[in-house]
């Protein structure tokens, strides 16, 4: 049920970022129920910020 949430609340989060702009991403797996998750946007009001505490 956690790893559902967080999935819901990094789909909004991407959703938000994209609304100005192209977003792209792709997931490497690292270990059995790890996503190594990269974010890329050409959005240049992406907060920066915003994704690093999202992800730590």
């Amino acid at each position: 049920m956690e790893k559902r949430a967080e999935g819901c609340r990094l789909l909004h989060l991407a959703k938000r970022i994209s609304s100005g702009g192209k977003l792209s991403g792709k997931s490497i797996p690292l270990e059995e129920g790890n996503l190594d998750l990269i974010i890329e946007s050409d959005d240049i009001d992406v907060d920066a910020e915003e994704l690093e505490n999202f992800f730590n």
